[in-house]
């Protein structure tokens, strides 16, 4: 369970303050962008993944999807909310993007 991988969750993991303290969390276990993916950190960043595309799930009733391949970009995972037009967020950019900013609030932020 994620809770046994990051402490400090609330009870009911669904919401922003969930994404605080989870996006915290891999600040002190991830030192960059780069390292995110690397097999140190595999389990952690595919974990991390899938707890923050189900707090969008769970938040606003929204479903996962895979996007196809298009042009140069790679087949991919992202969240369909009903009350957008594209599919958003991708939650591996949102990893990746947070360990590069590294400022403990990009998830919170996109979850607003």
């Amino acid at each position: 369970m994620i809770d046994e991988d990051i402490p400090g969750l609330p009870r009911r993991p669904w919401g922003a303050d969930t994404l605080r303290v989870a996006e915290e969390y891999a600040l002190t276990q991830v030192s960059g962008k780069e390292e995110t993916f690397d097999g140190e950190h595999q389990r952690l960043a595919w974990r991390l993944v899938r707890l923050v595309g189900q707090t969008f799930v769970e938040a606003f009733d929204g479903t996962w999807v895979n996007l196809p391949a298009e042009g140069s970009s790679p087949a991919r995972v992202a969240v369909d909310l009903p009350f957008r037009k594209m599919f958003y967020p991708e939650p591996i950019t949102l990893l990746t993007a947070a360990m590069k900013r590294r400022t403990g609030e990009e998830w919170a932020l996109v979850f607003g």
